[in-house]
């Protein structure tokens, strides 16, 4: 058996947040672009900026969840918009995350897959009489009003 050895310089090096992994454009998604300007004001915010990423990207997951569930119950071709919103979210694995959970809708313990479950099916229940579009409109709302880009 063998024993790899790091490098001295490797192990003691400080952890790089994640806010520092983010591309502008993934900063922008979050409205934090300006900071990546001044350094030390991006420094002074990684754990707001790195929180915000994360809610941002659980929203996109719900989003892209509630998307192919509600597509798949009212048999609707919703692959256009599916693929806009990966496109321009920039979360990385967006699909692949999403598609896992959505196979596995049933047994998932993941709270944004629950949320989005239980989104659509209150959705469905409390319009019933609405067209598939209207459903969809209303999902878009509802998501837009959790994130905070709708003002009630």
């Amino acid at each position: 058996m063998y024993t790899i050895w790091k490098p001295i310089y490797q192990i003691n090096r400080t952890r790089k947040f994640e806010a520092e992994k983010l591309s502008p454009k993934q900063l922008d998604k979050i409205e934090k672009r300006h900071l990546k300007v001044d350094y030390e004001a991006f420094k002074q915010q990684f754990t707001q900026i790195e929180k915000e990423w994360d809610d941002y990207c659980l929203g996109q997951k719900r989003l892209l969840l509630s998307k192919l569930l509600l597509g798949h119950v009212l048999n609707l071709d919703m692959m256009s918009a599916i693929h806009a919103q990966i496109e321009s979210s920039e979360v990385p694995n967006l699909f692949s995350e999403v598609m896992h959970e959505y196979l596995h809708i049933e047994t998932s313990k993941k709270s944004w897959a629950v949320e989005a479950r239980a989104s659509v099916k209150d959705l469905l229940q409390q319009y019933q009489s609405e067209n598939a579009h209207t459903l969809v409109a209303l999902l878009l709302i509802r998501h837009h009003k959790q994130v905070g880009r709708v003002q009630s």
